[in-house]
């Protein structure tokens, strides 16, 4: 089973639940409804919030490779060898 058609067979049976406890006279009913809209407000606002980090965790891993690839390529001779340490101590004091 998708996990879009287990999401949607388990929506089905809250409601089914709720109906049939309200049906009955329980006050469960409305308070299983209530419940079931608070858990996926919460659970959406979840999904959000993480689907946000990993987004900005993708940019960050990015801009880092971009910036280590300048900074590679910024400590080379003009002909590509690498700049000793000395050099390097000289490019940056």
């Amino acid at each position: 089973m998708a996990w879009d058609e287990w999401e949607q067979a388990k929506t089905r049976a809250q409601q089914d639940a709720s109906i049939q406890l309200f049906d009955d006279g329980l006050d469960m009913g409305s308070a299983l409804t209530e419940l079931h809209d608070a858990w996926n407000t919460k659970s959406a606002t979840l999904k959000q919030a993480c689907a946000h980090i990993s987004n900005h965790l993708d940019h960050s891993r990015a801009e880092h490779a971009r910036d280590e690839f300048k900074i590679v390529t910024d400590m080379r001779t003009a002909d590509g060898d690498d700049l000793s340490v000395s050099r390097i101590r000289d490019y940056y004091t």
